[in-house]
């Protein structure tokens, strides 16, 4: 309801019928500056405010009526447009949480690179780490310290290579936030922070390995020690042997099903769909056809019926491990890559 007597204006606003052809209608407000009433096919009345942004004609919402008058709408209007010309206007987009914003960024680019559901989840798992750190912030409230703190830490561990995924991450985030006008581009904090000038870069030239298994012996001391891992260490011990047999990427290694084995175990059929690659570049891929040497074979056959088969299937996984909450997952590759690490010194 109005709180103050209505006035000619007011009346104006009121008597704006509901669009029937569409779903809303904007109408100039007599003797206003630049105020428009957008008028929606349930009957809400909304007014806005226009204004001219790099030649183009843009509206910012002010409010409701009746929740408020033609005359208090003027009033907002009037304070809005001065904090546009001082540099002080925050949009209610602005005010939306980082995680938002970064969730709609990674989503709208891997739509743009054509990427694989399994990649998009792997940029989202960066960003649940990074979010951590920037605790559900307004975008446009992280500032250049924000990202030294989170910079600095992978840095001083000497984490480049993620250090080098998180800025990547970043930069597709602020591209989008840009875009869509969540912040404005003298206000992006990755220039002041400068990545390619200010932090050590990960360069697989120079980065160092774990030492390769080069000898017989060297394998032959590997294979000793799998053979006496605990029962605990079970399930990484033969995916460490699967590892050896076929020389399958960690990443691919980890999310083997049950379904791409023959009945004997003979054969493993890993689909070029489910190889790690981005759609864009499947056609140019082939299916990957290995064959099992004959013990691997047996260990697979005596896995599954005992430890595999004690554990809750999910998703005919081969190699399950468990996520912080105790759930099924795929094992993790980093552990299974520490595992070997470890059994390999």
């Amino acid at each position: 309801m109005l709180t103050v007597a209505p006035t000619k204006q007011d009346a104006f606003v009121e008597s704006l019928p509901a669009p029937q052809d569409r779903i809303s209608r904007s109408h100039r407000i007599p003797d206003t500056r630049k105020l428009y009433v957008e008028v929606f096919r349930n009957g809400t009345k909304k007014f806005k405010l226009r204004y001219f942004k790099n030649h183009r004609q843009r509206y910012i919402s002010v409010g409701e009526f009746p929740l408020i008058t033609v005359a208090q709408a003027e009033l907002k209007a009037f304070e809005i447009e001065r904090q546009i010309v001082n540099d002080e206007y925050v949009s209610r987009q602005a005010k939306e949480e980082f995680y938002k914003v970064a969730e709609k960024a990674i989503e709208a680019y891997g739509k743009a690179k054509n990427l694989k559901s399994k990649t998009i989840q792997h940029y989202k798992k960066r960003l649940n780490i990074i979010n951590r750190t920037l605790a559900r912030k307004p975008i446009h409230e992280i500032n250049v310290s924000d990202l030294r703190k989170i910079y600095s830490e992978y840095e001083e561990r000497g984490a480049l290579e993620m250090l080098k995924r998180i800025n990547q991450l970043f930069q597709i985030v602020f591209k989008y936030a840009i875009k869509k006008e969540f912040i404005k581009k003298t206000k992006n904090p990755l220039l002041e922070l400068d990545y390619d000038e200010n932090y050590e870069h990960y360069r697989a030239a120079t980065a160092t390995h774990h030492p390769i298994l080069e000898t017989e012996e060297d394998i032959a001391a590997f294979l000793e020690k799998i053979t006496q891992c605990p029962d605990a260490a079970l399930t990484s011990a033969v995916a460490a042997l699967l590892l050896i047999n076929t020389g399958l990427r960690l990443e691919s290694l980890c999310e083997i099903r049950w379904e791409f084995f023959n009945e004997d175990f003979s054969t493993l059929f890993y689909s070029k769909s489910a190889l790690k690659g981005e759609k864009a570049t499947e056609d140019s891929r082939q299916d990957l056809i290995l064959p099992i040497a004959p013990r691997m074979a047996k260990i697979l056959k005596a896995f599954k019926n005992t430890v595999n088969n004690n554990v809750k299937k999910h998703a005919d996984i081969v190699f399950l491990g468990r996520d912080f909450e105790g759930k099924p997952r795929a094992i993790n590759k980093d552990a299974l890559r520490d595992y070997v690490k470890r059994t390999s010194d």
